[in-house]
């Protein structure tokens, strides 16, 4: 509880002012996800494979110049996978919640009539909320667990185009791909990266006498 407060504070700081918001941004996706564990050793895991989960998020998006938009985002994502062991005969699943706080910038390098294509990099530190790992038939709670449990910093990029549906609404398609690095050294020494890709679908509300799409597109 205590870490989605502060998640909900630092939110509400990146924002920069919620009355000179330009555009509230809702947005669900497809996340695929890659763990990428090592060991102490350097040795990873063969025979792994991601599972595909929706991903959520909500934020503000405030204009910086004609082309360039800076936003402020809370995620939550699902990340999954599933693993299995031909040696020992062992069938592994890994399935986990991560919420977080995103800051994003956009650049929009093409228009054409109602369409804008953006180009978009992200930064999103997340924690774990929830997570589970299956061993056959023994489920562990990764609650604890440094390798899952330590904050992970997301680095994303990606592609996108916006489509003002109206003055004040543009709908968005986006695709985004990133790795979460972990944030702390692990103790033992190994080593859990997260690679994801994902892509979604969106709305662009213009709030406070925002004139996104008015300006560009209907005036």
């Amino acid at each position: 509880m205590k870490r989605i407060i502060t998640l909900l504070v630092l939110f509400y700081f990146l924002s920069i002012d919620n009355l000179v918001a330009q555009q509230i941004v809702v947005e669900i996706g497809n996340t695929q996800t890659k763990f990428d564990y090592k060991t102490s050793t350097g040795l990873g895991l063969d025979n792994i494979y991601s599972e595909n989960h929706f991903n959520y998020l909500l934020g503000y998006r405030y204009t910086l110049s004609e082309r360039f938009f800076i936003s402020g985002n809370i995620v939550w994502n699902r990340y999954a996978a599933f693993a299995s062991d031909p040696v020992y005969d062992n069938q592994y699943k890994w399935d986990t919640r991560y919420l977080g706080i995103g800051i994003g910038f956009d650049f929009e390098f093409i228009k054409i009539n109602k369409f804008s294509f953006i180009a978009k990099i992200a930064a999103e530190p997340q924690f774990l909320i929830k997570g589970t790992q299956t061993i056959n038939n023994q489920v562990y709670n990764l609650k604890g667990i440094e390798q899952f449990d330590n904050p992970f910093l997301f680095l994303r990029g990606g592609l996108g185009v916006n489509y003002c549906a109206d003055a004040n609404l543009a709908f968005s398609v986006r695709y985004m791909y990133g790795k979460g690095l972990p944030m702390g050294k692990s103790e033992d020494g190994e080593q859990l990266n997260i690679i994801s890709s994902s892509i979604s679908i969106g709305l662009l509300i213009s709030i406070n006498k925002c004139n996104y799409c008015y300006t560009k597109h209907f005036n």
